[in-house]
């Protein structure tokens, strides 16, 4: 992992480097609890569902796996709820600026056209995505 980009409700976001390409990539790192196979079961669908999504306007998901991370030293992993052993990892194309950092330069800087063409790639993304027959459930500039 390089460094990370940003946490959210989910979990923590990286920058990453593929080995062989040097393609720089954002990694999503949820952490699951063992016990959770409902959970598990819909983390892994919704990964699905989001790599057959091709879209220019949709974030590309190009690959999701599990892992249990195992720490012989960890005393109690109960105690600490953030060291759960089980990682869901997804693996998305990495943007350079967000849809909030763009927002923000935004406020300083008011543009009209470019507000326009911004707006047009989202309802087109948005459009696409229900086309597939996905509602996002999460709109918002962060997501």
């Amino acid at each position: 992992m390089m460094h990370r980009l940003g946490r959210g409700n989910f979990g923590e976001v990286f920058a990453v480097s593929h080995v062989r390409t040097g393609i720089i990539y954002a990694a999503k790192k949820i952490s699951l609890t063992i016990d959770g196979v409902e959970e598990i079961k819909m983390t892994l669908s919704e990964s699905m569902l989001l790599k057959k999504l091709n879209h220019e306007n949709v974030i590309r998901c190009h690959d999701a796996w599990l892992e249990m991370e195992y720490d012989p030293t960890a005393r109690n992993v109960e105690e600490d709820d953030d060291q759960e052993p089980l990682k869901f990892y997804v693996l998305m194309d990495h943007c350079v600026q967000s849809l909030s950092d763009w927002v923000q330069e935004l406020t300083t800087n008011p543009d009209e056209a470019t507000s326009l063409n911004i707006m047009k790639q989202i309802v087109s993304g948005v459009e696409y995505i229900h086309s597939q027959g996905i509602l996002h459930l999460d709109i918002n500039v962060r997501s």
